[in-house]
């Protein structure tokens, strides 16, 4: 075994798991904000994004947003959560990391459970258009309509379909995807919320 590869399979041996095309993801951080009522209760936040962005206007989110350079996710998940609510980072407690989400579009997304300290109901109209809360009590009562979409690979036209077995009729996995929706006081939340939201009842038992 030559010299080179004995050093490539060392690095190898040492290096956790790796998950291919990681590198190519871009990279974002959520909290999913609990506020305490002052009895013992909590509330879960939710936010309205503005209807001016050009991302997902209007819907239904918790707050997050891009991983910069140099920022781990707790920081980041601190971060847009202090500029989308008007909160400084001391106000942001980080209680757990339960969550971490891959989507099919590239996107590695980092969930937080968080505290939040003293919060007055602010937030950032460049971000915001509004925010509510639902009280994990209530939650425990709120059930999904849960609706199925399938997943397949659509190649290029150019894809050398003459190199693989079978050609045009190669036959393809298909998938499927799970998109639960929870209607709350005239809201509907769906989409990656929606799936976080149906674990976090599973996992908090509520």
């Amino acid at each position: 075994m030559n010299k080179r590869l004995k050093t490539s399979l060392a690095s190898l041996q040492n290096h956790p798991p790796q998950i291919i095309g990681e590198g190519e993801w871009k990279n974002y951080a959520i909290l999913l904000p609990l506020i305490p009522d002052g009895k013992g209760e909590f509330s879960l936040l939710f936010e309205v994004r503005a209807s001016h962005l050009k991302t997902q206007p209007g819907e239904i989110s918790f707050p997050g947003g891009a991983i910069e350079d140099g920022e781990s996710p707790a920081e980041a998940a601190i971060r847009e959560t202090g500029e989308e609510l008007l909160l400084s980072p001391h106000q942001v407690h980080i209680l757990a990391h339960p969550y971490t989400y891959v989507s099919t579009y590239g996107r590695k997304i980092d969930c937080f459970l968080g505290l939040l300290e003293g919060y007055g109901e602010t937030f950032s109209t460049d971000e915001v258009d509004r925010i509510f809360t639902i009280p994990l009590e209530a939650l425990a009562h709120l059930e999904a309509k849960v609706y199925r979409s399938q997943v397949r690979e659509f190649p290029e036209e150019s894809f050398p379909y003459e190199d693989i077995p079978g050609g045009r009729n190669y036959p393809f996995i298909e998938g499927e995807s799970i998109t639960p929706f929870f209607y709350w006081e005239g809201k509907t939340i769906w989409g990656l919320t929606g799936r976080i939201l149906k674990q976090l009842q599973k996992d908090l038992s509520i």
